[in-house]
């Protein structure tokens, strides 16, 4: 009988099927608490993070908000949340995509796929340090305006305007660039250009969302810490994109499947697996102490990122998101920093 392993989840700056327009959301999160009991049953978890509740907020409320705290409120009540994530061997995971990221990453894994384009060798494609330096080396010239124009070219399936596109991008990746780059992007993209019936098929768009990407970093992540355990995934009922999805759908986009994702890329391998046989539970906050729990850290994270957070203030909140949290995803900003990490060995 395999273990069960509990993943309570929230998000923020949530702008659904709009990947460009909403300026103040440029990112997306998600938290996620790991349990191995079912934090919303557990009467000492309830019982603890209602006493924090009372204590610090001195109303009877049942759900604490970390964008609606005083800084005095948020000192006192991170620091009591971070003791019951440590009380009761709870595990807080962090997930982000920037949106505006995913087209130009989807550029790469539609048109440098070596199983799909012959132009491109094998290890370029399949060895991580030499597609990292090719994405960075694309996407680094790659504008914003790029990225929603291909976006839309590509859901509209545009054929013409499409190859336009890419014969317009071809001078400004390669400007200024090694000649093997050179020589590599020219022939893979005269290759698309000259069949891009082989590279354009039917799909729904909500696949290109950062909600089901992240859901594939988050599951990942689950397969690999917490092996042969059967997941039960309850989720925050107010994600617009994923709730009302048919289980099936869900299925096939990110549950049934092992993504071995990366820090460059979409999506680099699949196997099935049935971790995640149970799909998703859309629940309302009201009702899930552990999603309660992941909305604080969700917010807080938010804002820690976008260096909002007051260092005097939080400084306690803020050693834990550097030291005891681990952060994953999507983002020019992850690109940058895993080439140089690797730079540094």
């Amino acid at each position: 009988m395999k273990n069960k392993i509990y993943l309570y989840a929230d998000e923020a700056g949530n702008t659904g099927s709009d990947l460009f327009n909403d300026k103040n959301q440029p990112i997306f999160y998600t938290s996620v608490i790991f349990s191995k009991n079912d934090i919303d049953i557990n009467v000492n978890i309830k019982e603890d993070y209602q006493k924090i509740c009372n204590e610090f907020l001195k109303s009877e409320v049942s759900e604490i908000h970390f964008t609606e705290l005083s800084p005095e409120e948020r000192k006192n009540i991170s620091k009591a949340m971070i003791e019951l994530i440590k009380k009761y061997d709870l595990e807080v995971f962090m997930s982000l995509i920037e949106k505006k990221y995913l087209p130009k990453l989807f550029f790469i894994d539609e048109f440098f796929d070596s199983g799909l384009n012959p132009k491109v060798p094998p290890e370029m494609y399949n060895v991580r340090m030499h597609r990292q330096m090719l994405t960075f080396g694309i996407v680094s010239e790659f504008t914003d305006e790029d990225s929603e124009k291909f976006y839309k070219l590509f859901i509209n399936q545009d054929k013409e305007n499409l190859i336009e596109f890419i014969k317009n991008i071809i001078p400004k990746i390669t400007k200024n660039k090694p000649q093997d780059h050179i020589e590599l992007v020219n022939k893979a993209l005269d290759y698309v250009i000259g069949n891009i019936d082989i590279f354009l098929f039917k799909m729904d768009k909500k696949r290109l969302l950062p909600n089901f990407h992240i859901l594939s970093l988050i599951m990942h992540y689950a397969r690999k810490q917490f092996p042969n355990s059967e997941a039960i995934f309850k989720h925050d009922f107010n994600s617009n994109v994923l709730k009302g999805q048919s289980k099936k759908l869900l299925n096939q986009v990110v549950t049934a499947f092992d993504i071995e994702t990366e820090d460059f890329s979409l999506i680099t391998d699949m196997k099935k697996d049935d971790t995640f046989k149970n799909g998703i539970d859309f629940i309302d906050s009201k009702d899930s102490i552990g999603i309660q729990i992941a909305d604080f850290f969700v917010s807080s994270f938010r804002l820690y990122f976008e260096n909002k957070l007051v260092k005097e203030e939080n400084q306690e909140l803020i050693d834990f998101i550097d030291n005891q949290i681990l952060i994953n995803g999507l983002s020019f900003k992850h690109t940058i920093t895993e080439i140089c990490k690797y730079h540094m060995k």
